[in-house]
């Protein structure tokens, strides 16, 4: 052979080779709060599966992968396993194990002050307590066609300013919180619980009744869900072909609130009445095509707002 061709040979072979073994920086991060990752394995390309190193709370690790597809599989000391697929291409590639990877929570864990995680599934449901003196011991989430199941607190109890996030897969659900001895409660119907759409709901003290005066199961199933103060606020459909599929509010320069309709369809001519604390609102509303339609710093009274939303209205 040549000996100029043999080079030539060679070295496309070295530097074919050199690209195979290039190695591309992946860092791991231990995001689950207070706890320990006590196993950890990697699975690479060829279903290879490599043991690593434990993970102290908040801990890092530092690995050199070729490019590919892997799966990291992780165990806490609680026992609740983890996986997170991710692939490794030419750039350093960042790796944050977090408890929305969880395969499925044996129980409620603690997983830091005042933050617990439980249940299993592809989305993610917060319940926050924002109302004061109030001590929230039961929390019940389950699809909206089923009984109320077991308590999503287990051992536990929320106090004010704690939160309790439930793993669930992606559909309708009714949420319902309520004290120790069941004299309080609040409660929120139907909400469309998505993938990589947290449903956050904060309960204050404008959101708690009185089982007493609750006058029936029916007072429930007709909206309670929807009545958090004494303001009635009313948004009927002006929009001629249009209907409204979302409607959220806001405290004036807060973020907005989970959508209030659910699995709920506002069609023209017809309307939707929610309540609030008096105070001063934005308002936003999105139709079936995804035009919206926003009221900023509406000043709403103890005696409500009526809004008939029409084209004009449109953001």
């Amino acid at each position: 052979m040549d000996w100029k061709l043999m080079v030539a040979v060679l070295a496309t072979l070295f530097i074919t080779a050199g690209c195979f073994m290039e190695r591309t920086p992946v860092t791991l991060h231990n995001n689950l709060g207070d706890l320990e990752i006590t196993a950890l394995t990697l699975t690479g390309p060829g279903d290879k599966e490599k043991p690593l190193e434990p993970m102290d709370p908040a801990g890092t690790a530092e690995l050199q992968l070729a490019r590919g597809s892997y799966a990291l599989n992780a165990t806490d000391g609680d026992g609740n396993a983890y996986r997170v697929d991710f692939t490794v291409e030419a750039h350093p590639v960042s790796v944050r194990i977090g408890f929305l990877h969880s395969i499925g929570f044996q129980r409620t864990v603690k997983v830091s002050d005042g933050v617990y995680w439980t249940g299993s599934g592809n989305s993610l449901v917060t319940l926050r307590n924002r109302a004061e003196d109030w001590t929230v011991w039961y929390v019940y989430c389950d699809r909206d066609t089923d009984p109320w199941s077991e308590n999503r607190m287990g051992a536990h109890i929320l106090e004010y300013g704690e939160e309790l996030n439930i793993l669930v897969n992606q559909g309708i659900y009714d949420v319902m919180c309520e004290d120790r001895d069941g004299d309080y409660y609040a409660i929120f119907l139907e909400a469309d619980i998505r993938p990589g759409s947290p449903f956050v709901w904060e309960v204050t003290p404008g959101h708690l009744k009185d089982w007493e005066r609750s006058s029936s199961e029916d007072d429930i199933d007709q909206g309670l869900a929807h009545s958090y103060g004494i303001a009635p606020v009313t948004v009927y459909n002006n929009l001629e072909d249009l209907s409204i599929w979302y409607i959220h509010y806001a405290l004036a320069e807060e973020p907005w609130v989970f959508d209030l309709l659910g699995s709920r369809i506002v069609e023209p001519g017809e309307d939707f009445t929610f309540r609030v604390d008096p105070g001063v609102y934005d308002l936003l509303v999105e139709d079936r095509e995804g035009n919206t339609y926003i009221k900023w710093d509406v000043h709403i009274p103890e005696e409500g707002f009526y809004w008939s939303v029409d084209p004009g209205d449109r953001n």
